[in-house]
């Protein structure tokens, strides 16, 4: 009765309630709606307008996240993240990217940061005289868009890129919940050279099997890991047990999030070098 007196309004209440919940990750949470979602689900509604009428060349660029081995201070590789030119507030792409998606603009716009990404570090590569690791987020419909992983396993000749200096990283929450013919496609990706890595690792539930048998080669940390390790030593438990698992599969961990001298400091004392 606070809300509405509106059977429409209340369903739509509570489809906002359902969508935030979904959004966060937490799929056997629960959310009871407020008026501050009301004014969420209007700013989403004018930046799915802004993304409508977007065009990737013209109204996307990209920022790029240097990635660095600590134990011999050396930039290795560059993350690639895409954002919306002229935006008041910049929006993060763990909100353009689903949105995208759901507008059925991830084919144009994967395609186009592929391709940016490449010839930029293409250019880097050339001035520095070695070769930069690129990483790129797959979204759950590119794994399984058969016209964008053709031209992902073709790109990279174009501009010097061998597959072993892409890693493609997918989130966790997308295997725990994958079809087979997700697992088909990172199996080949695999086989063809490219780098696996799994996102948010350790932040939600775990598929071990799935990560052995994909082949994945790289497990980044959850944020919300890498937040609490100086705090929490029940939390360096964790990390040195995921430590010990991955250097038994010969996988690669790295530390991303990190904020300050000590969460360094403290990743180097477990062992971990890449961050």
């Amino acid at each position: 009765p606070h809300d509405s007196d509106n059977a429409a309004a209340l369903l739509q209440f509570a489809d906002e309630a359902m969508y935030m919940i979904k959004h966060s990750g937490h799929k056997d949470g629960y959310g009871m709606f407020d008026a501050s979602l009301e004014s969420d689900n209007l700013k989403n509604q004018e930046l799915k307008q802004k993304l409508y009428e977007s065009k990737p060349d013209k109204d996307f660029m990209l920022k790029y996240q240097p990635q660095y081995d600590v134990s011999v201070n050396k930039l290795v590789g560059v993350e690639v993240f895409p954002h919306l030119k002229e935006e008041n507030e910049d929006v993060s792409p763990s909100v353009l990217i689903p949105l995208a998606e759901e507008l059925g603009m991830m084919n144009p716009l994967g395609i186009w940061i592929t391709r940016t990404a490449m010839k930029q570090v293409s250019e880097w590569n050339e001035k520095l005289g070695r070769q930069l690791m690129l990483t790129i987020n797959l979204s759950p419909l590119q794994i399984v868009d058969n016209d964008y992983i053709e031209f992902l396993e073709n790109v990279g000749k174009e501009y010097g890129i061998a597959p072993s200096m892409v890693t493609l990283d997918v989130d966790n929450e997308v295997i725990m919940g994958s079809v087979e013919s997700s697992k088909a496609t990172l199996i080949r990706l695999r086989k063809q050279g490219f780098n696996l890595s799994l996102n948010n690792f350790g932040g939600g539930d775990i598929n071990l099997s799935y990560v052995l048998e994909c082949g994945f080669n790289g497990l980044k940390l959850s944020r919300s890991l890498v937040k609490n390790v100086v705090d929490n030593p029940m939390t360096v438990k964790l990390i040195n047990s995921i430590i010990a698992i991955a250097d038994s599969m010969d996988i690669v961990v790295t530390a991303v999030g990190i904020e300050n001298e000590e969460h360094v400091a403290k990743m180097e004392e477990i062992g971990i070098r890449t961050m």
